[in-house]
């Protein structure tokens, strides 16, 4: 399903504040040094024209309409359920102006807000008119980082409105970042793990558990992950991903995480002369890109709503890579919304680890294949052998005896 994100512009206050945050430098929690008035500090400032246009112009909104295909409309805005009213306007002029345009509403929230139950009253709405769904921003045993000592999978304001929440299928996906001082991925994964199956909710639509990692960038400073806690990430990640890819597709003790482990453990490829959105949009190859603020302006990053901002718009790596053997790789060239660490670590941790996993996926699948080749073999003599091929020549090869596979 195709997106397009819209974030709220102006001084707007974040009730997490993480210290790794990439949306820091431009969502500022103070009015000083900003053309806003005290008095409009924490409000989103709308410019509905300036959005038409970008919805009368857009590419990818455009095509949706015409092709008549669903298209997921993210909402930011800082903590974005501290801004809910403004949500649902959105949501309402989009239905009222653009009515041939088939969309579901999509919002990402630190759970906080989902304390106060006119807040999770309005959810329940947007989920019937307009399909809303939710991911939590969740640092597992991490979570300090993020909300400090709230931990809404665990406080009493909250907890049974997550597990509802997610059991109503609504709740679809958990972000986790982890950092030097939450380095485990086994840690993670068990924390979640526990609480998924504590709560009976194994075979709900909770299908994306992200156990992601912050960027190795300069604005996470010492959260950057490195040295012991970087070896000990990896190693542990490495596990997960192996018995991941190894899983089934429908197994559920795997299914929110498999995913995304096997895309993370499968990005090996080169960078070519293709670009995503954000970095032909940032460097001016596009015209348009698939976020945009309350202002109606084009932004570099659906996290960042000050297009005046861009810390890298050229997304050029850093000065290390030019002499680095894996400046190759993808993976290895920043987003617009990030300045490369001057002392690389993380990527290449990475890097190795990902061509360790492009051997291993290789030998598995080889693998996986015989064992197709050989049961498509032995289903044939098995038919053979129905079909009246029981003769004595062949039951002296051993090859009109029936066949059995123990599943």
């Amino acid at each position: 399903m195709a997106e397009f994100s819209i974030n709220g512009a102006g001084a707007l206050i974040c009730s997490g504040k993480c210290s790794y945050c990439s949306a820091t430098s431009v969502q500022e929690c103070d009015y000083e040094g900003k053309n806003i008035k005290k008095e409009d500090f924490g409000k989103i400032i709308w410019d509905w024209d300036g959005v038409k246009k970008i919805f009368d112009t857009n590419p990818i909104i455009q095509e949706a309409i015409a092709k008549g295909e669903v298209l997921a409309l993210n909402w930011w805005a800082a903590e974005p359920l501290d801004f809910y009213q403004d949500a649902e306007k959105y949501w309402d002029w989009v239905s009222e102006n653009y009515p041939n345009l088939k969309f579901t509403a999509f919002i990402s929230t630190n759970g906080i807000p989902l304390a106060r139950k006119k807040v999770v009253d309005w959810v329940y709405k947007m989920h019937e008119k307009y399909g809303l769904t939710l991911q939590l921003s969740h640092d597992g045993v991490g979570q300090r980082v993020r909300t400090r000592s709230f931990d809404p999978l665990y406080s009493p304001s909250t907890k049974d409105t997550i597990v509802k929440l997610t059991k109503d299928g609504i709740l679809v996906m958990i972000n986790a970042t982890l950092n030097q001082y939450n380095c485990s991925p086994m840690a993670n994964f068990a924390y979640f793990q526990k609480w998924r199956y504590d709560n009976h909710l194994e075979n709900t639509n909770l299908n994306l558990i992200k156990l992601n990692h912050n960027n190795d960038a300069e604005y996470t400073g010492p959260f950057r992950l490195r040295g012991e806690q970087l070896n000990r990430y990896m190693h542990e990640m490495e596990i997960l991903w192996m018995n991941a890819y190894v899983a089934s597709d429908s197994d559920p003790y795997w299914r929110p995480y498999r995913g995304y482990f096997v895309n993370q453990m499968t990005r090996w490829e080169f960078k070519n002369n293709s670009e995503g959105g954000c970095e032909a949009y940032s460097k001016g190859h596009k015209d348009y890109t698939w976020c945009c603020n309350t202002k109606g302006e084009y932004v570099f990053c659906q996290l960042c709503s000050d297009p005046e901002t861009n810390p890298n718009p050229n997304c050029e790596q850093s000065e290390e890579c030019k002499h680095c053997e894996f400046r190759q790789y993808n993976d290895c060239w920043p987003c617009p919304d990030m300045i490369q660490s001057k002392e690389c670590h993380y990527k290449k941790a990475y890097i190795r680890t990902v061509l360790r996993m492009k051997e291993f996926c290789r030998i598995v699948d080889n693998q996986k294949n015989a064992i197709r080749n050989l049961e498509g073999q032995i289903r044939n003599l098995q038919g053979n052998q129905q079909c009246g091929c029981g003769r004595p020549e062949m039951q002296e090869a051993g090859l009109g005896r029936p066949f059995h596979i123990n599943k």
